[in-house]
């Protein structure tokens, strides 16, 4: 009989030391969980607090795809736009649904991104260039821009998608020209891209004779569902436009990246939702 209430003594400091364990982990884990968004959040309105105002007073363009793979150019290519009118930045380029001879139902959606953007930061479209109807339009540009290009007054290329509307407009232009001209991509997949009628990549850019940069990958810190809420609530519509362009593939707007590098002065890296939300108080403020 003792040896019996021993026995379920044991049994049950086992489930109390069991219980007591998992409270414990449970514990530690919600505190952990907690931690982190404090610290997260700390560093985000840190991050916000220490940056100033920011401009670029040059030509810029852009090439994207988005009408076909992946959604998330239906929020970058906006987002982008956005970005060179905060930093006063001129638009004199944007191509896109770039995966030439290959289409769906996104292509429809960039049209509303890309043209809507233009028409709301920049009061017109003339620059821009649906790449599945007037390709040809999109690299005469780009070798246009290249070409009126000086050691002064250079042109800068973000290159999202498949390298071959870049490639095309950069082998029309000038090659005494190209040196003014400089290329940025961020994205090994963009850059290695072949498919239907895309046959060059970031390699063939490279051997062209502009400057290229190839900076870190934007998706570690554009590519996020945290720290966007703001812009639901941002006085500015056309800050909650852009944010209603994110439906498709929320937080990432990973290619507007390069964008952000470029007004940077070509220093910054590390683009961040609260980086943007620093650059995009300028549009309200009229800076």
């Amino acid at each position: 009989m003792e040896k019996f209430g021993i026995m379920k003594r044991k049994k049950f400091h086992k489930k109390v030391s069991r219980r007591n364990f998992l409270l414990i982990l449970v514990s530690i884990l919600l505190f952990g969980g907690y931690c982190f968004l404090v610290v997260n959040i700390s560093l985000r309105s840190l991050e916000y607090n220490q940056l100033g105002p920011i401009s670029f007073l040059g030509r810029v363009g852009i090439s994207s795809d988005g009408n076909i793979y992946d959604e998330d150019d239906i929020g970058a290519a906006p987002f982008s736009i956005a970005i060179l009118k905060a930093a006063n930045a001129t638009l004199v380029h944007h191509d896109y649904n770039n995966n030439i001879g290959c289409s769906n139902w996104k292509a429809d959606e960039m049209i509303i991104s890309v043209e809507g953007a233009a028409n709301r930061f920049f009061g017109n479209t003339s620059m821009i260039f649906n790449d599945l109807v007037n390709l040809t339009g999109a690299v005469d540009n780009i070798a246009l821009q290249i070409n009126i290009s000086t050691t002064t007054d250079r042109f800068y290329l973000c290159a999202g998608g498949p390298m071959e509307t870049v490639w095309r407009g950069i082998m029309a232009s000038d090659p005494a020209k190209r040196q003014y001209c400089t290329v940025i991509s961020h994205s090994t997949w963009n850059e290695q891209h072949t498919s239907c009628e895309c046959s060059h990549t970031w390699t063939d850019v490279k051997n062209t004779g502009v400057v290229t940069v190839d900076i870190r990958d934007q998706n570690l810190r554009l590519n996020t569902k945290i720290g966007w809420r703001w812009m639901k609530t941002d006085p500015n519509p056309d800050i909650n436009w852009l944010y209603t362009r994110m439906d498709f593939k929320f937080g990432d707007v990973s290619d507007c990246g390069m964008a952000y590098y470029v007004v940077s002065g070509l220093e910054d890296e590390y683009g961040s939702p609260a980086k943007l939300q620093n650059l995009f108080s300028q549009l309200n403020s009229g800076e």
